[in-house]
């Protein structure tokens, strides 16, 4: 085959990956024990987050985390004989899951189906925030607090879902992004149309009056309740497109703490792995850098469908937390991820277009630069460099390390998303989020000034978005 047919099969096996990622149709169906509900999962195994690991290269939190599932399961007694046994190898692991991600068989799962395809996938309950599995915790308020779960709030939440007939993902998810989440720092707004969406199933689903109002306490006082059913929902979507003969789309990206990997749609279930990164971000007073664990978790799947860091523009209001800059910045990295991923950068790349030129975007230095980065990354680059998909910069630009490398062709998870408002298409990005940051300007926010319209070149439309932007900021620093 000449160079031209392997671009071609290449275009070709990514096309049918894409269409497959759109047509997906994930539903959040139940709720069950993890025993009962995924195959294989046999008793003394203990699934986690990221790559495949053995106990002596984990991290301490992931350490933490399996030492408590242990003691959860009745494996051994104690914290102490629970590293006991899992160092002599006295359990088996598998990955899944967020941060540490632990599964055990007696741990109740959501399930999301994908139902185009069929398939299905899972995820556990979040636990909420502070001390939990997740971050490592494992002493008796962790444990029992898994406990309730699975005994008291699992069968209530898979009954009123049940009860829904389901319930369908991706107008939430597409709503979620309108009211500024991202799906992965922030799921504030899916996590409240969750809520009013399961409220009356589970009313009729639980008698109890006390026992109701604590279920609605529960998911009301966890901001972060909905990362785990998009996880679930990533899956659920990306799975059809794994193995398709050709396709250079990738499947999964995870952290286990130790090690950040990627699969590939043509490349089957083989893991490709580099270091994992530490996260850039805020820390608590009193804390640094130097008390904290690199980047842990399976939720970067929410990224491999084009949501999380990918859709940074949609959530200003956490982008400095996570380690994105201010608003304009977080737009930056949505409009940079674009071109590392679509079709269009890898276009103009061969073409000879400058890197200045693509969608008329910012002439700054930085931003030009990190364009052309990635531009050259997806048209030509052999080889690609894993880093935390959360600094994009490094992710598109670190080539020359003297780490892991990992052959691909080009890099296209959210080339296409299957969430209406993030699908770039060919001619123009329709994301109602860069308007949003215009919200005062009637005329910013109608159809035909709409970003995506067909009517404006792009870079005319991308102009006008940059100054809505900065008349948007301007008029904020007055207020305050």
């Amino acid at each position: 085959m000449t160079e031209g047919d392997v671009a071609a099969a290449v275009e070709a096996a990514n096309a049918r990956a894409v269409e497959r990622m759109l047509a997906a149709d994930p539903v959040l169906v139940d709720v069950a024990i993890a025993g009962d509900a995924i195959e294989g999962l046999e008793s003394r195994t203990v699934l986690h987050a990221g790559p495949p690991i053995d106990w002596p290269e984990m991290c301490g939190p992931l350490k933490g985390a399996v030492a408590g599932a242990i003691v959860l399961e009745g494996w051994a007694g104690d914290l102490d004989a629970a590293a006991e046994l899992a160092a002599a190898g006295g359990v088996a692991f598998d990955a899944v899951g967020p941060m540490t991600g632990i599964v055990t068989r007696s741990m109740p799962v959501m399930i999301v189906e994908n139902r185009v395809f069929g398939n299905r996938a899972y995820c556990t309950l979040n636990e909420g925030l502070g001390k939990v599995m997740r971050f490592g915790g494992n002493d008796a308020e962790v444990l029992d607090r898994l406990r309730w779960l699975a005994d008291t709030f699992g069968p209530a939440f898979g009954a009123a879902l049940r009860e829904a007939g389901g319930i369908p993902l991706k107008a939430m998810i597409a709503r979620g992004l309108s009211m500024g989440d991202e799906m992965h720092q922030r799921n504030v707004g899916c996590t409240s149309l969750l809520l009013r969406t399961i409220a009356p199933a589970l009313a009729r689903a639980v008698g109890d009056r006390e026992r109701l109002a604590g279920l609605f306490e529960f998911i009301g006082g966890n901001d972060q309740f909905f990362l785990n059913v998009a996880m679930a929902m990533g899956k659920a979507i990306m799975d059809p497109v794994r193995g398709i003969d050709g396709s250079t789309v990738v499947t999964a990206m995870s952290r286990n703490g130790t090690m950040f990997g990627i699969r590939v749609s043509g490349l089957g279930d083989r893991w490709f792995t580099a270091p994992v990164e530490m996260p850039r971000g805020l820390y608590f007073p009193g804390f640094s850098e130097d008390d904290a664990n690199p980047d842990i978790g399976d939720s970067t799947i929410v990224e491999t469908v084009g949501l999380g860091g990918f859709a940074m523009a949609a959530a200003p209001a956490v982008a400095g937390f996570v380690g994105a800059g201010t608003a304009a910045d977080a737009l930056d990295y949505t409009r940079a991820m674009e071109a590392a991923t679509s079709w269009i950068s890898r276009r103009r790349a061969a073409t000879g277009r400058s890197a200045r030129s693509l969608r008329g975007w910012s002439a700054a230095s930085r931003d030009s630069e990190m364009i052309r980065r990635a531009s050259f990354l997806v048209s030509s680059c052999p080889c690609v460099l894993l880093h935390s998909i959360r600094d994009s910069r490094h992710a598109l630009t670190r080539r020359d390390r003297g780490r892991a490398r990992i052959p691909c062709s080009t890099w296209v998870t959210a080339s296409s998303s299957p969430f209406g408002v993030l699908r770039f298409r060919k001619t123009a990005p329709t994301f109602p989020c860069w308007s949003r940051l215009a919200t005062t300007n009637r005329h910013s926010m109608s159809r035909r000034n709409a970003p995506g319209c067909a009517n404006r070149s792009a870079t005319a439309r991308c102009a006008a978005q940059t100054a809505r932007s900065s008349a948007w900021e301007r008029r904020q620093s007055r207020t305050r």
